[in-house]
């Protein structure tokens, strides 16, 4: 037997683990479970969706300078409360709660089920807890759980190959936020923030961290370590960039938001990770310059960093000098248009293109601009015919053997983080950008079937294509998808008759502009993907532009107003989900 066992906590606890054994009945019946010994955790029972749930309750003690930075602190935060819950198959299941200071894990069999990041000695309660729970005063090693649960711990969301087509990672409450991609020898790599509760882990501080897999061809994705897991209680991750050197190694730049917390104040701002093979990482291995989402970029034999609008060089990736205090145009968090999130710059057959924040995208000649409009009102920059911002949420884009890759994500029904979602951008001559969807990562329907106006949708995922002359309406119960010729452009709605009334990037009312062939035949298809939380509602018109929104009703009927117009080779092809 463990020492320590049974017994309770004699004082606030830096670290604990609860484990306990329960019969699962297969009618959801609610009740409470009781407390755990020592610390002040309550278990319940939940029936949900027709499922049995467990709820745990733990209460830990934030400091008061964390507290008193939040102007509006939650009563959860204020009582040091935070939760983790996940859905139980009927049958005997073994479970565990290990606190460590600032990871709370819930293990199902050794499942990591569920997660949080609150920080804080466990508040202590007496008693002896729950009938068959036992509890330490330490986090238990992963060996010490594996033996308790009777098989080797796993975490579904970071383990293993992946398809990649409309991702999220495994769970109930988990979600894709900021991507970055990186090109190198072995393929591409995407490192993205993992989410959980939709930004409202960590008393709403987010608590994100870097996960990061690879693919050697797009269409094979596998899993690597976790570029930045939160090991420190201050530590919540912002978006950021990875580079490779002359040397073959790697370095990563990103935020770090300590600001959010007492404990990290002195540690906000911008790092450097630094890893010989992309696999093990250092991290906070050195200062980086300034503060904000960081982008780095190489051109005319120096290394630069873009964060806040403001450029950086170093020829080490180490050593940084301000040399444009005002590179990039920005603009208030609220104004919707580009702010000072998640840079990214590339350059593409003599062009440099800067995204930033939910709308901002311009192009140059030189990769180190200008980007703004002459002194005298003129433009010394190249302006698109277009943007390239179609619904996601702060796409990033790559050069990758000689083609463009792009990745964002859409949001969910959470009011942050979401979906997975691929695109390829295509060079016009004057270097504006087309774009389509990822073939390699395009799901394509075995079967292919003749669909009338006013037919019932399949109940699962499914591809539409047709070919229209003039404009349409395509009615899908839950979204209508409008084309509009004479206006050169296509929007998702569910307000038909009025204008998308909130910004694009939130992937709900999304409107494009300047949609060039619609004054000709053009090819439309539309992808409606059954996601864990709602409906991917993807169209791409002509194979050069894309406008994409999420729902979380279920597209029911297709209806048909196409005003004039001729519709031919109107098809649907069911979709098989995800592996």
């Amino acid at each position: 037997m463990l020492a320590g066992m049974h017994h309770p906590f004699a004082a606030p606890a830096a670290a604990a683990t609860w484990f306990f054994a329960l019969n699962v009945p297969t009618s959801p019946r609610p009740r409470r479970l009781g407390r755990g010994p020592g610390g002040d955790l309550a278990l319940r029972l939940l029936a949900c969706d027709g499922a049995t749930w467990l709820e745990a309750t733990l209460r830990v003690i934030p400091s008061a300078a964390t507290i008193a930075r939040r102007q509006h602190p939650s009563a959860d935060l204020l009582a040091g409360r935070v939760r983790v819950r996940a859905p139980l198959a009927p049958g005997r299941r073994r479970l565990s709660l290990r606190y460590d200071g600032c990871h709370l894990e819930l293990h199902v069999d050794g499942v990591l089920a569920d997660e949080e990041w609150p920080y804080g000695a466990v508040v202590p309660c007496r008693g002896a807890g729950a009938p068959g729970m036992r509890a330490v005063a330490r986090a238990m090693s992963d060996r010490e759980l594996a033996a308790w649960h009777r098989r080797p711990l796993r975490d579904p969301t970071a383990t293993g190959p992946f398809a990649a087509t409309y991702w999220r990672p495994p769970g109930h409450d988990t979600a894709v936020g900021d991507v970055m991609l990186t090109a190198a020898d072995d393929g591409l790599h995407l490192l993205w923030l993992f989410d959980r509760h939709g930004h409202g882990a960590k008393w709403h501080a987010g608590a994100h961290q870097f996960r990061h897999a690879v693919s050697p061809d797009l269409k094979r994705w596998r899993h690597l370590p976790a570029a930045l897991p939160i090991r420190r209680p201050w530590e919540s991750f912002g978006t950021g960039a990875a580079v490779i050197d002359g040397n073959g190694a790697w370095h990563l730049a990103y935020q770090v938001h300590g600001e959010r917390f007492a404990e990290g104040e002195g540690q906000a701002g911008v790092w450097m990770a630094t890893s010989s093979d992309g696999r093990e990482w250092l991290e906070h291995a050195a200062r980086g310059p300034g503060a904000g989402d960081p982008t780095v970029y190489r051109a005319k034999d120096c290394w630069h960093l873009v964060a806040s609008g403001r450029r950086h060089e170093s020829a080490d990736l180490r050593s940084w000098r301000l040399a444009d205090d005002a590179f990039l145009p920005v603009m208030p968090m609220d104004s919707g248009g580009p702010t000072l999130e998640c840079p990214c710059l590339w350059t593409w057959n003599g062009w440099t293109y800067a995204l930033q924040g939910r709308t901002g995208f311009w192009l140059a000649r030189d990769p180190l601009g200008p980007f703004w409009p002459g002194p005298d009102g003129s433009r010394t920059v190249a302006q698109p015919r277009w943007d390239i911002y179609d619904g996601l949420f702060v796409p990033m884009a790559a050069m990758w053997r000689g083609r463009c890759i792009l990745a964002g994500w859409l949001r969910g029904d959470q009011p942050w983080g979401g979906v997975l979602v691929w695109r390829e951008l295509l060079q016009e001559a004057d270097g504006t950008l087309a774009m389509r969807w990822l073939p390699e990562l395009t799901p394509s329907p075995r079967r292919w079937r003749p669909i009338i106006d006013g037919a019932r949708l399949p109940d699962g995922s499914w591809r539409l294509a047709l070919t229209c002359s003039g404009p349409l309406s395509l009615d899908l119960g839950c979204a209508t998808l409008i084309v509009e010729p004479e206006q050169r452009r296509a929007r998702w709605t569910s307000k038909p008759e009025g204008a998308p009334a909130e910004p694009i990037a939130y992937g709900r009312e999304v409107a494009i502009t300047a949609v060039e062939g619609l004054d000709r035949p053009y090819a439309l298809e539309v992808i409606a993907w059954r996601d864990r939380d709602g409906w991917v509602l993807d169209a791409c018109l002509g194979g050069r532009r894309t406008l994409i929104c999420f729902r979380t009703a279920r597209p029911v009927r297709l209806a048909l107003a196409a005003g004039g117009a001729s519709i031919s080779g109107m098809r649907l092809g069911e979709l098989r989900p995800s592996p």
